[in-house]
């Protein structure tokens, strides 16, 4: 489903959803505003006080799902480009197996937080 500039504004999000991205923005903030990130899933786990032991990983992805529905922005100017049409969402994920660790390789898209900064009344994120 797309969410429009519209339906953005309005949309209630979920308290997990929130603690990701917060999270998420806190470390891209403390990373000197690098969208990359690389973290193991455990850190995610004791975010959300999951154990190894049940479904964290399918719990996690569940919440990186709803993190990452698009939204579509029908005009958009960002760093003096302009878009028409253009689909967004918060990140981009990968998951990463590696050394018997499993690890998240995130990229936060610069561009959805200048539109969560400049369309929605109530940000579930404060942007800065």
């Amino acid at each position: 489903m797309i969410v429009t500039k519209k339906d953005l504004i309005q949309k209630p999000v979920a308290k997990n959803t929130k603690v990701l991205a917060q999270s998420l923005y806190s470390t891209y903030l403390s990373n000197g505003r690098d969208p990359y990130i690389f973290e193991p899933v455990n850190k995610f786990y004791d975010l959300f006080g999951f154990s190894d032991k049940d479904d964290s990983l399918s719990k996690l992805l569940t919440i990186f799902m709803d993190l990452t529905e698009p939204i579509l922005l029908e005009y958009f100017e960002f760093n003096t480009k302009r878009y028409s049409n253009l689909i967004l969402t918060f990140c981009n994920y990968k998951i990463l197996h590696h050394m018997h660790q499993i690890y998240l390789e995130i990229e936060i898209d610069e561009r959805y937080l200048e539109a969560l900064k400049s369309y929605v009344l109530d940000p579930y994120l404060k942007v800065n």
